[in-house]
């Protein structure tokens, strides 16, 4: 019998890794999840230090808790929230009908996701941060390098014209 938990955390960098559904998308789940009178697959719920925080199910998690209709959950173990953050980033991959861009979005976070696994533990120097504040806001060359690498091994040229305005003017 599926239960409802009260107790499970909405992460907000988590919750920020899954493309939006389409205002029709929505509609359809909550259709479908009333008529089944709950949520038919369970939530993905990570358990550490007694708590259980949503890793997959944001959607079917806010119309049940809305809508006051029960769910059940799976709890996944990971290592840490960096593999946490990649397992949502492939599970939405493999699920949806996504359109290019968003894939290119997914592939993006899943990079920086690795980079900061894989980056030295060390602080930033001054020069760093003061440049790293001038220019958060604008794709770095390397990045678009990547992502012009990654579209065209994928076959995603069409996705190709916006990134050149990110650019900075500097680097053209």
């Amino acid at each position: 019998m599926p239960q409802v938990f009260e107790d499970i955390i909405v992460d907000a960098e988590f919750a920020a890794l899954i493309p939006p559904l389409t205002a029709d998308e929505l509609e359809q789940l909550e259709a479908n999840i009333s008529a089944h009178g709950g949520a038919r697959d369970p939530l993905v719920v990570w358990a550490r230090g007694g708590k259980l925080t949503l890793v997959d199910g944001h959607n079917r998690y806010e119309i049940c808790t809305r809508l006051d209709l029960p769910f059940e959950i799976e709890e996944m173990r990971f290592d840490d929230r960096n593999a946490a953050m990649l397992w949502i980033i492939d599970n939405q991959n493999g699920r949806r009908n996504l359109a290019d861009f968003a894939k290119v979005e997914l592939e993006l976070k899943r990079e920086s996701i690795h980079r900061a696994m894989v980056a030295p533990a060390r602080r930033p120097t001054k020069e760093e941060s003061v440049s790293r504040q001038k220019s958060a806001d604008l794709l770095p060359a390397d990045d678009l390098l990547s992502l012009t690498q990654m579209c065209l091994s994928r076959s995603l040229i069409g996705v190709m014209s916006w990134p050149i305005g990110l650019l900075r003017d500097n680097e053209i």
